[in-house]
């Protein structure tokens, strides 16, 4: 197997500027910012979302402002290796099978087929 990509850790910075409810803790809106509270206009998916972006900025809500919220996180992008048939493999787990039929292992090792596997999982 020929490895494509390695599997990396992939962190992504998010933030959202946050407004509550006065009368209702714990809700309210979040929109989309930079760290510094910048709203993200073209971030906000609809316009009845820049309206009440504009509510809350006016006043016009009974809310309050929260200020910036990180809501950074991060995964793991698998790795990925091309089969010696050509067919792209995700090796996500200890036993990945391309549609060749072929298994490999996390690092793109060749595995034995099933039929080679002792059932009683002893080595």
């Amino acid at each position: 197997m020929n490895i494509l990509r390695q599997s990396q850790r992939v962190n992504v910075e998010r933030y959202t500027l946050d407004f509550e409810w006065n009368d209702t803790p714990g809700a309210g809106f979040s929109f989309p910012c930079d760290k510094q509270g910048n709203v993200l206009q073209d971030q906000i998916c609809c316009q009845a979302g820049r309206e009440n972006l504009e509510k809350c900025l006016r006043g016009e809500y009974a809310v309050t402002l929260k200020g910036v919220v990180d809501c950074s996180y991060s995964y793991l992008e698998h790795a990925q290796g091309k089969c010696y048939c050509g067919k792209t493999v995700d090796l996500v787990s200890h036993t990945n099978e391309c549609v060749c039929g072929r298994l490999y292992n996390l690092f793109g090792q060749d595995l034995a087929p099933r039929s080679q596997w002792d059932p009683s999982g002893a080595y």
